[in-house]
């Protein structure tokens, strides 16, 4: 495990962007989903916005392709771990760490990421209707409802929760 870590760190590839500039950005966030309908938890698919993902319609949107690593999304996948990888040559973010949000990543990914509509971890959608409730997400200390634009920062662990009534709970509801 050692040897595959110091290949990742010494490989230039990682360390500057498509641009030929150097990473600004090298962070890592984890979002799984939670199925409470099934009691389940499911994790990302590998490779979204990876070069693997290119013909399996992970990798459908590049509008951000240009600030990434070579070969790669600015948010990618690189194993089913749900480990999301932001790498980006832009460094405009800094210091306010507000960089990429929930609703790029998923873009990247082709899929909807709304209020209302997430992934369902399953290859399909998760909707809230006169059935369904709303989705939630957390943070493990905090319940809200799903936030697209809600930026993504380094070292958190979410869980997009869909099929429970927790959303019926949180102050003011979730839109359906």
């Amino acid at each position: 495990m050692a040897g595959l870590f110091a290949l990742y760190a010494n490989n230039s590839s990682y360390s500057q962007g498509n641009n030929g500039n150097s990473l600004l950005i090298d962070w890592r966030v984890t979002i799984m989903i939670y199925d409470g309908r099934t009691r389940a938890n499911y994790t990302l698919p590998a490779f979204i916005g990876a070069p693997q993902g290119r013909d399996t319609n992970l990798w459908v949107n590049h509008t951000l392709d240009n600030v990434g690593p070579p070969g790669y999304s600015p948010l990618s996948t690189r194993d089913d771990s749900s480990t999301v990888y932001i790498q980006s040559t832009s460094g405009t973010c800094l210091t306010t760490r507000q960089c990429f949000t929930f609703e790029d990543f998923f873009n990247v990914w082709g899929q909807q990421f709304s209020r209302s509509c997430v992934p369902d971890g399953r290859g399909g959608e998760y909707c809230a209707d006169a059935n369904n409730s709303p989705p939630i997400m957390t943070d493990g200390s905090n319940e809200r409802c799903v936030n697209p634009g809600l930026f993504l920062s380094n070292g958190y662990t979410w869980l997009i929760v869909i099929g429970t009534t927790i959303a019926n709970s949180l102050p003011g509801g979730c839109a359906r």
